[in-house]
């Protein structure tokens, strides 16, 4: 038997990388504990929060950014249907250096054009 996948095609239209995000965020604010342990990120829950589109610069807008104690822990990118645009993931890093991660999130049996971005 395959394995089936919620029917998230109905909350989540494919070509709107922008609702992923945003359902992204509302699971990981309503329950951070398991993207915390991925990552590996030993914060206080009380002064956790997610920031959506969150402008580091003029230039850089990851589309997450964990924070705790007012600072940035985990910048996240999420892509579906498209690449890495040329050193954005180099950006994020130049732009927020104290971060403990930079993470790009993809549906699992969706492909995500990494040759433009030298960090992966």
């Amino acid at each position: 038997m395959t394995e089936r996948l919620p029917a998230l095609r109905f909350a989540l239209p494919l070509g709107s990388e922008t609702r992923w995000s945003d359902m992204l965020a509302v699971f990981i604010e309503t329950d951070p504990k398991p993207i915390l342990v991925l990552l590996g990120l030993d914060i206080d829950l009380d002064e956790f929060s997610v920031h959506r589109e969150s402008a580091l610069d003029s230039g850089t807008r990851p589309d997450l950014v964990l924070i705790s104690g007012g600072r940035p822990v985990a910048v996240i990118e999420v892509k579906v249907l498209a690449g890495l645009g040329r050193s954005q993931l180099d950006r994020y890093a130049a732009a927020e250096p104290g971060a403990q991660a930079y993470v790009v999130v993809f549906p699992r049996r969706l492909f995500v054009d990494t040759r433009r971005s030298p960090l992966v």
